[in-house]
């Protein structure tokens, strides 16, 4: 019996160890399950924000951007602004070949390597790319300088050389920031190419808008003692009024690149501080570096599509330039008194008399797509930000997932661009007077701007199409379409200005039928290779409807408001009443749903949040 008592007691004390066991387990399993979802929790933190301060760098880079240009333009006025704008042209396509696929592909590559701790694979491609930026900083310097005398020729332009040399170093430091932008976005740390952003855009303000007034006045001074500019004996005070504008927009040019020098000043100091972000220990237990062949090789293979991609863009906008104004100029010497009365006398006497109509013409189209360019620019952050959503996606092959997302992401594009875009077209006149004040160029671009408010719809469009077959894993595809539909708009842009009633509005002729060619292809290349078919009628045609009652609701407020107040407050005032309208057609149409909101942070709390109210449909 006693032994018997011993072995039932025995047994009983296992059997409590063993309840005592399974309660610390369970105990412990559910301590790591929550550390598990604190750290998942914290990596979607880490995304969310990323995205935020690159969106609010944006943001404030764009505002600083239209601060610079808003008083740059008054102060040059069209001709000089045709000038900086001329060697912008030149320098965007230069500035893609040189920097745009590089730091995606350092980021992608730096990112990887985070993830599977060959911290050694990753100073290796840091110190790899910073030669690599460094040869490609001065050969996009170089090949600019080369480029700068044939591509004032071209644009019967001479006096943009000096902007164009001026403008040249710019290339060498955007590439040495782009050595760390890079790096740190792998990273996962935004903070340090936000920063350089804002960085660099409060330096043009500064920088560029003070040369500019400073060169102005010196020149203006240097004219009315002298007879001279900067040492330049002009035949006539209409050709002393061109060199001096000249020489003001190379001054705001020298303010750029000054501001560059800052951004990638500040870089280099920020880099001094965090370059210990990787302790030495576990640079040191990492597995032994790939070879320098084989990282140079990943490179340049993600490098080189995403920046053939970038270059033909950009460099459509060289071409643009060129045809622009040579078929301008071809115009204003073969049938002036058409083009001249196209504009009801808005042309300075100055620039007929000293055959300067193309530039201040191309000046007046370069006001306008500094307006129409910021709904893109903004809307690209959107795709950046849906793009590893969809990759994520895509990889798990769930199909009712990748509709989902596709269509949530193109929509929500359609959402912000086709209000603003339409909204720009019913206002042109209003807006652009606001912004720039009641001058001819103001009224010019505002008629120009009719057309491009729409045509940039569908160039937003495209970004958020492009940036889904990319996550698809071609990336080839978008590269191919924006060849062939941004050689039929270099062709058409020759046909349509060339007819001198059409004149400069051809441009956005050209664009609106390049770019709604571009987006039907890029949907069926879509549909193609996902094998979804996307709801066009919820994702365009319902948005479309909602934004025509906002253009309309717009246009008729401002004609009704501006007759009792300021034609400025009436103009803020109806852009206020156009959105409030555009935001209960949306809600009346049931336009938008709890998926549309799947590309955003904090999604879940503004669902649940407007289900509640019944605002979204589920």
């Amino acid at each position: 019996m006693g032994t018997d008592t011993i072995n039932i007691k025995n047994f009983c004390i296992k059997i409590i160890k063993l309840f005592v066991n399974i309660i610390y387990a369970k105990q412990k399993i559910r301590r790591i399950n929550i550390i598990m979802n604190k750290c998942n929790k914290q990596v979607t933190q880490s995304f969310a924000k990323g995205t935020i301060i690159i969106m609010l760098a944006m943001l404030i880079t764009k505002i600083l951007g239209a601060v610079f240009k808003i008083p740059l333009v008054a102060i040059l006025g069209a001709e000089g602004y045709g000038y900086f704008n001329s060697a912008y042209n030149l320098y965007n396509p230069i500035y893609a070949l040189s920097t745009v696929g590089l730091p995606l592909a350092v980021s992608k590559m730096v990112s990887e390597k985070m993830v599977e701790n060959k911290f050694k694979d990753i100073e290796k491609i840091r110190k790899l790319s910073t030669y690599i930026f460094i040869f490609t900083g001065i050969f996009g310097t170089t090949l600019m300088m080369i480029c700068a005398y044939p591509f004032a020729k071209f644009t019967n332009s001479p006096n943009v050389i000096y902007s164009i040399f001026l403008l040249a170093p710019t290339v060498l430091f955007v590439c040495l920031m782009s050595i760390y932008k890079g790096y740190y976005q792998g990273m996962r740390n935004m903070i340090p190419t936000a920063v350089s952003e804002v960085v660099e855009a409060i330096g043009k303000v500064v920088f560029g808008l003070a040369l500019a007034y400073f060169t102005l006045n010196k020149a203006n001074n240097e004219f009315l003692r002298h007879k001279t500019v900067f040492g330049f004996h002009p035949s006539s005070p209409e050709m002393a009024k061109s060199l001096i504008v000249a020489f003001g927009a190379a001054g705001a040019i020298l303010g750029i690149t000054i501001a560059a020098f800052f951004g990638y000043l500040y870089m280099y100091i920020k880099h001094l501080k965090l370059k210990k972000i990787i302790p030495e220990y576990k640079i040191e237990k990492s597995p032994e570096t790939l070879s320098t062949k084989i990282i140079i090789k990943d490179l340049l293979k993600l490098a080189i599509p995403i920046g053939l991609g970038a270059i033909i863009t950009n460099l459509s906008g060289a071409i643009d330039s060129i045809i622009i104004q040579n078929r301008l100029n071809h115009i204003a010497n073969v049938s002036p008194l058409i083009l001249i009365n196209c504009f009801s006398g808005l042309i300075p006497q100055d620039n007929i008399n000293n055959g300067t109509v193309h530039v201040f013409l191309w000046g007046c189209f370069g006001t306008m797509t500094t307006i129409t360019m910021l709904i893109p620019t903004f809307l690209q952050g959107i795709s950046i930000n849906a793009l590893p959503m969809m990759t994520e996606i895509l990889i798990k092959k769930n199909r009712l997932k990748i509709k989902k997302a596709v269509e949530s992401i193109f929509k929500i594009t359609v959402l912000i661009a086709m209000p603003c875009g339409m909204g720009l077209a019913a206002l042109s006149c209003p807006i652009l007077n606001l912004i720039y004040g009641s001058k001819n160029e103001s009224y010019i671009a505002s008629q120009i701007i009719i057309l491009a408010g729409i045509a940039i719809i569908f160039v937003s469009i495209s970004t958020s199409l492009c940036s889904i077959l990319q996550a698809a894993g071609r990336p080839d595809i978008p590269l191919k379409i924006l060849a062939v539909g941004l050689l039929a708009k270099t062709i058409l842009n020759y046909i349509l200005i060339s007819i001198p009633e059409i004149n400069i509005h051809g441009a956005n002729i050209s664009t609106l039928i390049c770019y709604f060619f571009i987006c039907s292809v890029l949907i069926y290349q879509i549909h193609t290779i996902t094998h979804i078919t996307i709801n066009l009628f919820s994702i365009l045609f319902k948005p479309a409807f909602c934004s025509i009652c906002c253009a309309i609701a717009a246009y008729t407020s401002y004609n009704f408001i501006s007759q009792l107040i300021a034609p400025k407050i009436a103009t803020l005032t109806s852009i206020s009443l156009a959105g409030i309208i555009y935001l209960i057609s949306l809600f009346v149409t049931k336009t938008i749903d709890k998926n549309d909101l799947e590309v955003f942070p904090f999604k879940k709390k503004f669902s649940r949040f407007s289900c509640i109210f019944g605002i979204l449909k589920k």
